[in-house]
């Protein structure tokens, strides 16, 4: 059985017409990790429509060196803690996130959350999209989907991962448990150094017993047919 595990990076390379090349500027492209909080037109209105988050976005849009914006987001959550304004400044977070992807997939139907957020018994209703933490605890998901996942696991032989880094611990932990034999991995990133690196990354932390790193992106193996060479191994 083959397990599919997209991350940010497929999105972000999904049009083959559009592959991403350095300063393309295509501000309809979805964004990476580090792109969330761009100043983009789109995104910039969205941020008008949730302003409770907007005291977390200059650090967002401009880390500090060697700081990626999961970690931040990890010490916001860190703090709210001590300081309860952070959960209002992170549930606005979700709504925005929320917002914004959903504008770039699609423009064509209203969002039913954004002039709605309270369902009929005035009980608050949250995207269900999870903030990009180093260390999240749960799923965004239905538990019977995770039974699902549990149960197929086991008859997992080979994982392709799309545009993902493997910094989850929770789905590491996942795998760990339900995989029954360390399978094969082909990863894609944005290049094979990249590529190379989270495949290494993840056999240290006991996922799989060998990889395939990809010569490109997304687009770059579906033109080249390298998911078929895998597959076909």
């Amino acid at each position: 059985m083959l397990l599919v595990v997209f991350g940010a990076g497929a999105s972000y390379d999904s049009a083959p017409s559009y592959p991403p090349e350095p300063g393309d500027g295509l501000i309809e492209r979805p964004p990476l990790a580090n792109q969330l909080f761009d100043d983009r037109p789109l995104f910039a209105e969205a941020l008008r429509s949730f302003p409770r988050c907007q005291p977390l976005v200059p650090r967002l849009r401009n880390p500090p060196t060697g700081r990626s914006v999961e970690e931040l987001l990890q010490e916001f959550q860190d703090q709210a803690h001590d300081y309860p304004e952070r959960y209002c400044q992170l549930a606005a977070v979700r709504y925005y996130l929320h917002h914004v992807l959903w504008q770039i997939i699609s423009t064509e139907y209203p969002i039913a959350w954004s002039k709605r957020q309270f369902d009929t018994d005035r009980f608050p209703l949250f995207p269900a999209i999870a903030l990009p933490l180093v260390q999240k605890t749960s799923f965004e998901c239905p538990e019977d989907h995770l039974r699902t996942l549990r149960e197929a696991l086991p008859d997992v032989t080979k994982i392709l991962i799309i545009g993902w880094r493997g910094t989850e611990e929770h789905f590491l932990t996942l795998l760990r448990e339900h995989l029954k034999n360390p399978p094969t991995m082909m990863t894609v990133a944005s290049g094979v150094d990249e590529a190379s690196q989270v495949g290494s990354d993840l056999l240290k932390m006991g996922i799989g017993r060998g990889f395939v790193a990809a010569n490109g992106g997304f687009t770059h193996v579906i033109r080249n047919r390298e998911i078929d060479i895998f597959l076909d191994s």
